[in-house]
């Protein structure tokens, strides 16, 4: 129920100064790593999903600053909301919000677009979000995992779950999507 981003460098985990806060409550992304073990999170908000830019400027990822606050089962049903930032600054810009159930996160080979798998405003899916319109598009709708882009950006590769949530094992199918020139 604890997520949150860390740098890996040479010598191991490195702080990540970046924060967030929610109704005059703060959290910087990193805590997870840094605080005790005995801790259950609810001072923290999460993070997550962590994608770089083709470019190497930018971070996209999934954070959820409502939680601080929060412990136990009930951070499972608070939203999170996408994330832009600038690999060498601290405040990240929200680009999308009412985000749940998120498994994938990718960058276009352009920079331009970013496809996300899970859910958006309570819609089940995969979608494009085009990053200076902050326009969203469903490729697709159901339980769909990570997703990929070709290296020429006309395709997008995802997986999807053909059990039930409760089967075991997890069985999944690869689908390619067709995107012409859309990336």
């Amino acid at each position: 129920i604890c997520a949150g981003i860390a740098r890996l460098g040479n010598g191991g985990l490195e702080r990540f100064p970046v924060r967030m806060s929610h109704r005059g409550k703060e959290s910087q992304l990193d805590e997870v790593f840094f605080s005790s073990r005995e801790d259950d999170c609810a001072s923290q908000g999460r993070a997550n999903l962590v994608a770089l830019s083709p470019d190497g400027r930018q971070l996209a990822f999934v954070a959820s600053p409502q939680s601080i606050g929060d412990s136990g089962m009930s951070r499972l049903d608070i939203p999170w909301q996408l994330y832009l930032m600038g690999v060498d600054e601290t405040q990240p810009r929200e680009i999308l919000d009412k985000v749940s159930g998120s498994l994938g996160l990718a960058w276009a080979p352009d920079g331009q677009q970013l496809a996300l798998t899970g859910s958006v405003r309570g819609k089940r899916g995969v979608w494009l979000i085009d990053i200076e319109s902050r326009s969203t598009r469903r490729l697709a709708t159901g339980d769909i995992h990570s997703a990929a882009f070709s290296p020429d950006g006309r395709r997008l590769m995802t997986l999807r779950r053909t059990t039930r949530l409760e089967d075991f094992p997890e069985k999944t199918a690869v689908e390619v999507y067709d995107l012409g020139d859309a990336s």
